[in-house]
């Protein structure tokens, strides 16, 4: 029993595929805070997140849908709610996945770095990126 045990410790865990990762994904936590919370911190400019979602498909793109108030500290005001969304991409890198913001042909824009993603029993992980992390997410669907 014990061997077995032992055995089943070291045996790799299942390689990840665009079936596993396919669903929605809706964020609970950015690091030890819950929603509504700042996400972007800045000098003068802050963003604070009040809902983000992100729809990933078999096909290793999705969308990501935010609704985000910027505010502007150097007049301490606060700005207005409003909704973002975003086409995405993901890459599977052995254990994790990484998510990529895809810019839009047409668009004035860069890639964005990509972001290292985790599957958990019950979402995502993200570790990094231009944000506070990690981001806590609960998968919602397994469809997106």
């Amino acid at each position: 029993m014990a061997l077995f045990g032992a055995l089943s410790c070291n045996e790799p865990a299942a390689p990840l595929n665009p079936i596993a990762i396919s669903g929605t994904y809706v964020l609970v936590k950015v690091d030890t805070s819950s929603l509504p919370t700042v996400l972007y911190p800045g000098q003068s400019t802050a963003g604070t997140v009040f809902a983000d979602t992100f729809r990933l498909g078999p096909s290793g793109r999705g969308t990501r849908t935010s609704m985000i108030r910027w505010d502007d500290l150097s007049h301490q005001t606060q700005g207005n709610i409003t909704r973002q969304q975003s086409n995405y991409g993901y890459r599977i890198v052995g254990s994790r996945f990484d998510l990529t913001f895809v810019c839009p042909i047409d668009a004035d824009c860069t890639a964005s770095i990509p972001m290292p993603t985790h599957l958990t029993t019950d979402g995502i992980r993200i570790e990094s990126g231009t944000s506070i992390v990690p981001l806590l997410y609960v998968r919602v669907s397994s469809s997106p």
